[in-house]
């Protein structure tokens, strides 16, 4: 299996001090990293620049260096361990009612979405979960709250824990803009009007980085800024859950829409898009992610 190259951050031993950076002139080379980087990390290139020049997920802080991470961490079940993700997209907020763009901001639920986590919470109420968490928004709080009062399964469980890795992406400057007007100001300069017409032209992740060249303060995530983020979070994920682990986590729209694409991409996230109060079901294991299913919302469908 092909695996995407992934950056890792790890301190070095003092014998290691000499193969630090050294202003514009690395002396960073495989056979002299070897003894120092993890077994489970491969190492692709030398380190181009000096610390200073990283800004965001890329910064070196001495004695620090960034490696490619090739095969993830190894857990202690082996590779043949898989634990199931319940993705739930929060119920509808105020900001989603009138069409407004919702990612880092926030607003309460509406009484629909108050009816979206109890129907999801019915669903699932058969699900015994060893962990519950959610995106560190008041939304996805609320709405985790009200599936965890309706489960049936679980007969005790740890305060939920919130999770700033799985937030919705980050709008910036469009943050609780009309949504119809954003992607009009995104996507014109690209032929585009919607932002399913972006989406299907370009790509979802595309989209991002349109978005944040477009922005005039440049807040919005990048592609490789929201995947970064997402990455982490099912790092922690992998390193705090074993083998036949169900964990339910409370996110976002557009969160589990680029996960879902990511890991299915036959799956058409253009045509269906997670409905508020729908699960998605992900099979996560130390090399992959697969998709159950996905925006499972009916009574009829499977949970």
């Amino acid at each position: 299996m092909l695996l995407r190259p992934r950056l890792l951050s790890f301190c070095l031993p003092d014998a290691a001090a000499p193969h630090l950076l050294n202003g514009s002139t690395p002396s960073l080379n495989r056979a002299s990293l070897t003894p120092f980087y993890p077994h489970n990390a491969i190492f692709l290139g030398r380190v181009p620049r000096p610390s200073s020049d990283y800004r965001y997920g890329d910064k070196v802080v001495a004695p620090h260096l960034m490696l490619y991470l090739t095969q993830p961490p190894h857990s202690k079940e082996g590779d043949s361990m898989t634990f199931s993700v319940y993705m739930v997209r929060h119920g509808q907020t105020q900001l989603n009612k009138y069409r407004r763009m919702q990612g880092w901001c926030d607003s309460p639920l509406t009484a629909k979405g108050i009816a979206d986590a109890h129907k999801a919470g019915r669903h699932l109420a058969q699900v015994n979960f060893d962990r519950v968490y959610h995106s560190d928004m008041t939304r996805t709080a609320r709405t985790c709250k009200i599936i965890m009062d309706e489960n049936q399964a679980t007969p005790q469980f740890d305060t939920p824990t919130a999770l700033h890795y799985f937030r919705e992406q980050c709008y910036g400057y469009f943050e609780g803009q009309d949504s119809a007007n954003t992607w009009i100001m995104v996507g014109m300069p690209h032929g585009c009007k919607t932002f399913e017409e972006l989406i299907t032209k370009f790509s979802l992740e595309k989209s991002r980085d349109m978005m944040k060249t477009v922005d005039p303060f440049h807040d919005s995530e990048s592609d490789a800024e929201f995947w970064e983020r997402v990455d982490a979070g099912f790092d922690l994920l992998r390193q705090n859950h074993h083998d036949g682990d169900r964990v339910l986590l409370v996110s976002h729209g557009t969160c589990i829409r680029s996960i879902v694409h990511r890991y299915a991409p036959e799956i058409d996230i253009v045509k269906e898009r997670p409905l508020n109060g729908s699960v998605t079901k992900l099979t996560v294991s130390p090399n992959n992610i697969q998709v159950a299913y996905y925006d499972h919302y009916r009574d009829d469908q499977e949970y």
